[in-house]
This record gives C-alpha cells, structure tokens and sequence, in this order.
C-alpha cells in the first residue's frame, strides 16, 4: 500500500471589506488503499470506508469547525455610506434582502485604543430608528424616524432589523 497526502490552503474573505478574516493551512497524510492509477469514485462507501476517506472525513469536519468558530457569529449589518438632511443611504440592497418599509435601530460605532495600546472598536445603541424608503441593486436609502436627532447619524454607524 502506499501512502498519499492531501494538502488544501484556506483563506476567508469579508466581502465587504475584502480583509482577509481567516487562513488556515489543513494537511494530511494516509493510506492509499486502490490502485495507484485506478479512477476512484468519490461518492462511495468504499471510499469514504477507507483510510484516506475516513482521513479526508476528519479534515473535513476540522474545516467546519474552524470556520463555524470562526465566522459563525458575525452578522452582515448595514452601514451608513452617506447621510443627507433626514435621509441616508446604507450599504445593503435587494441582493440582500433589504425591502422597502424595513425598520431599522442605528448603532454609533466609534473606536478607541486600549490600556495595552490596542485599537478596539466601540458599537453604542441610539434612540435613532430609520425606515427603508427606496431600494437599489446593492444599496438602500432610509428615512430617519426621529430628523431632530438625524444630525448624529455618521458614516459607519450600522443598524439591525427591528423585529
């Protein structure tokens, strides 16, 4: 029997920052139990029986659960990409399923450098809620609920569907 490697380098993207978010190399190595030239079918429990299926199984499952770590619990939320009188306009579209007539809570972010000189990012809750008025392709104007408080809207505050 000879031995065969399987070797897969991963990286993430956020596609709305285009920052890579994670990379990770996976590599292994098992036993190959066909035929060196032999076309192997993939889909079958032969396969996925074998010590190089059951290898490729458990490199599979560690992708999962490093990217289910990873990214699972980082929502999209739209963000504030201008702001004009009581109207902005945010960063979601059709595409994502923004619909006119969605209500929407605003978040201020801001940023600040910690105790340790490390730069953390701040999100604090407005009385502010905005309603969708016109939807495009990728983007979206609303309508500031509260225009005496439209003022303190900035680019880069990002809001939540309110349910």
């Amino acid at each position: 029997m000879i031995n065969r490697q399987f070797a897969m380098d991963m990286s993430v993207y956020d596609g709305k920052t285009g920052h890579e978010i994670f990379q990770h190399n996976y590599r292994d190595i098992a036993q190959w139990p066909f035929a060196k030239t032999s076309k192997v079918d993939t889909k079958s429990a032969r396969f996925w029986t074998s010590t190089y299926g059951e290898m490729m199984q458990k490199v599979s499952r560690n992708i999962m659960l490093d990217l289910e770590a990873e990214i699972s619990c980082k929502m999209t939320l739209p963000e504030i990409v201008a702001s004009y009188g009581n109207k902005v306009t945010i960063d979601l579209g059709r595409v994502h399923g923004v619909k006119a007539g969605d209500r929407l809570k605003l978040w201020h972010t801001g940023s600040f450098i910690d105790q340790n000189g490390l730069p953390r990012n701040k999100v604090t809750q407005s009385d502010i809620t905005l309603t969708v008025s016109r939807v495009y392709e990728n983007d979206a104007e609303a309508t500031v609920d509260q225009p005496s408080l439209a003022n303190s809207i900035q680019i880069g505050d990002v809001m939540n569907k309110l349910e």
